[in-house]
């Protein structure tokens, strides 16, 4: 396999005059060293560039700025966060038509801006807190959270609790907690100032 490789290797080098000929070594193998130049040329080769659209507004554009005033493109300020020449245009928008402008402004009016809200997030924004699941270490923690943290944005604002709870229980009558847990919601709710 390893003569198959150089043969084929050895067919897809050029040979011209201007690089050395491939010499052979002792064991009868042919010396890569004095073929890296060929790969220099290929690697070298220019990358093919796309048409340019002469209708093109970004490109016109461009164009009449350089033809206008070339101290704008030859002076002009290093930006990492523009792209290269927009921050010479007035409007990042110059690639889009008008029409597709104001499309796009009006679809965006109606799309609310942040992912909807859960309901454990409304409940809390209504200054409600939630028991719904068996007194754990986790439920409990988080109830007393919320319950700081209603204190924090209103100590005079009243703070509503809806209980829909087993206690330390779960449904079928299994212990998953501790009565410390009812406890420690508890004296959190005796130490507010809230109503």
């Amino acid at each position: 396999m390893a003569s198959c490789l150089q043969a084929s290797m050895n067919s897809l080098l050029p040979r011209s005059s201007s690089y050395p000929p491939l010499s052979l070594n002792s064991t009868g193998r042919r010396n890569l060293k004095s073929s890296r130049y060929a790969f220099r040329a290929k690697a070298a080769a220019k990358i093919p560039m796309p048409p340019i659209n002469p209708k093109d507004p970004f490109l016109s554009t461009l164009a009449s700025v350089a033809a206008n005033s070339p101290e704008k493109l030859l002076n002009r300020p290093v930006n990492a966060d523009t792209p290269p020449y927009l921050d010479i245009f007035d409007s990042p928008q110059l690639m889009s038509s008008p029409a597709q402008v104001e499309r796009s402004v009006a679809y965006n009016e109606h799309r609310p801006r942040t992912p909807p809200p859960d309901l454990p997030s409304m409940l809390l924004d209504g200054r409600i807190v939630y028991i719904g699941m068996p007194l754990v270490p986790a439920v409990t923690e988080l109830v007393v959270a919320e319950l700081m943290y209603l204190q924090w944005l209103d100590p005079k604002a009243p703070i509503y609790i809806y209980i829909n709870s087993t206690g330390t229980t779960r449904d079928d009558g299994e212990t998953v907690g501790m009565e410390s847990e009812g406890f420690a919601i508890y004296d959190s709710l005796m130490q507010l100032k809230n109503e």
